[in-house]
């Protein structure tokens, strides 16, 4: 049986150590890449939720809030207070 000489088994380990490790950092840098989107997109839906809740609750009385959400001055001034109330609950209600 032959046997290789330990320098050399040893610089085959050290190149398959250096391997696993090289495939090991680009799995963990494009599952940060990832993270890094989601909380990206995350926070762009926290942002609308935000911005609705701020037309519902401030705006909605006002000629913004009519065009936003298409009301004539009567329908607004009635519902006032059904739409702050959902503003309220669209802004800090969490998911089931």
């Amino acid at each position: 049986m032959h046997r290789l000489p330990a320098a050399t088994v040893e610089r085959h380990l050290v190149k398959a150590v250096a391997c696993v490790i090289n495939v090991v950092r680009r799995r963990q840098t494009a599952m940060g890449r990832r993270n890094v989107i989601a909380n990206v997109l995350v926070g762009l839906v926290a942002v609308i939720h935000l911005c609705i809740a701020y037309l519902e609750m401030v705006l909605w009385d006002t000629p913004r809030g009519h065009m936003v959400f298409r009301l004539t001055p009567e329908f607004a001034s009635a519902s006032k207070v059904l739409a702050a109330n959902q503003g309220f609950t669209t802004a800090f209600s969490q998911p089931a």
